[in-house]
């Protein structure tokens, strides 16, 4: 059945729903591929609790996660990450874990790079799930505590 003013081109068939998909999944491919990987975003949240004490108004807080470090491909980007974390002027920074994918040897890098981070109150880390598939626990945390971050495992 033809629909006046349709083309034959723009008819939802199963070709033409078999081709939207495969376009989808392959523009996620690319993003997720390509340019997620090398984009830097920031966002920038004001939190406002009645709870929080007075002396904590105006506590400027940074987290980073997810690093899954390849010194290869993203050591420019977290060159960036750590040059912009700079420019913030933080008072506090938290790491939340997902360090490496896979390789435990690539904390050292990575570690190079981030222990050039400052905050009036510190930079504290905790491990990600990939984190400790990967890697032994308390070699992980004296890397980072060899820099001045404290590593928090089952601590607050």
């Amino acid at each position: 059945m033809e629909i006046p003013g349709i083309s034959k081109r723009l008819r939802l068939t199963r070709r033409n729903a078999l081709r939207l998909i495969t376009a989808g999944v392959a523009g996620s491919l690319l993003d997720a591929g390509w340019f997620e990987p090398g984009h830097l975003s920031i966002t920038r949240q004001t939190v406002v609790s009645k709870k929080m004490p007075p002396a904590l108004d105006g506590l400027r807080i940074g987290l980073l996660a997810d690093f899954h470090f390849r010194p290869q491909q993203d050591a420019g980007l977290v060159n960036k990450v750590v040059d912009q974390v700079r420019r913030e002027n933080l008072d506090l920074i938290v790491l939340a874990g997902d360090f490496m994918s896979g390789d435990p040897g690539v904390v050292a890098p990575l570690l190079e790079k981030l222990g050039k981070m400052r905050a009036t109150h510190g930079i504290f880390a905790v491990m990600g799930n990939h984190d400790g598939w990967a890697g032994q626990r308390s070699v992980i945390k004296r890397q980072f505590e060899k820099i001045g971050i404290s590593f928090l495992i089952n601590q607050n």
